[in-house]
């Protein structure tokens, strides 16, 4: 009993441990596979001092020449979402005040922006069917719009994925402490409970023990002097020959 005692606690804290590693490296692991590294030279990571950046989503490689001799093509990270799916698929505003508006080709492998490069993007349309999501943020090129939003890597739906794998581990792990708790406290009744018996068993037989002692002390007594009594009665020559005939077959 004491080893199942050991061994049931052994395996609490075997689980503990479990549940806390998961709880420390799965998060990171996730990250990890869900995340694209991308080449960076937008003015952010030159700041940084980075030439690549991270996302969830893909990278983008952008070209906007804003006739002032700086570099046209840009590449970065983009962030999931409708607007940066919009901007992927190079949909034009409709408020004609854009008039310079970037070019753009997304792609979702690891530094797939290195080596690809955008045409020069078509003219401004003006139809009022394309919705201006640029416009209505505020915004007049890609580069604000990464500044102000892609301060965080992991997207929503990422971040959703996360908390439903913790929940589930935390769950399992529960699930098997609370089985083995059952486990144990059921042996352990039963245990107990055989114990119990055995010493009831025990005390009642010494109950009983001391109970008859003085019936079977009085029976005994009864008996030799019984015996005592018929030998007194006797004749004597028989007890002689009984007698000799112990001392004879002694022999």
């Amino acid at each position: 009993m004491k080893n199942f005692l050991f061994v049931s606690g052994s395996l609490w804290v075997h689980l503990l441990t479990l549940l806390l590693l998961q709880l420390m490296l799965l998060p990171k692991r996730s990250s990890q596979e869900r995340l694209l590294t991308c080449v960076c030279t937008t003015p952010l990571c030159q700041a940084l001092g980075e030439s690549t950046c991270t996302t969830a989503s893909k990278c983008y490689s952008q070209l906007l020449d804003r006739q002032d001799g700086t570099v046209p093509i840009t590449r970065g990270c983009m962030r999931a979402g409708q607007l940066d799916s919009l901007l992927c698929m190079n949909q034009r505003p409709a408020v004609g005040r854009i008039a310079n508006w970037p070019s753009l080709i997304c792609c979702s492998h690891h530094l797939c922006n290195q080596d690809i490069a955008p045409t020069a993007s078509m003219p401004p349309t003006t139809t009022d069917e394309n919705n201006n999501e640029l416009a209505l943020l505020g915004l007049t090129s890609m580069e604000e719009f990464h500044i102000k939003y892609n301060s965080g890597n992991a997207t929503d739906e990422a971040q959703k994925g996360l908390q439903h794998l913790y929940l589930m581990v935390i769950g399992i792990s529960l699930l098997i402490m609370i089985i083995v708790s059952s486990v144990g406290f059921y042996v352990l009744y039963n245990y107990r409970s055989k114990y119990k018996t055995v010493v009831q068993n025990n005390k009642v037989n010494k109950s009983l023990n001391v109970a008859a002692a003085p019936l079977l002390s009085g029976v005994n007594r009864a008996t030799h002097s019984a015996h005592l009594q018929d030998y007194s009665t006797r004749p004597k020559y028989l007890n002689i020959m009984i007698q000799k005939q112990s001392t004879t077959t002694d022999r």
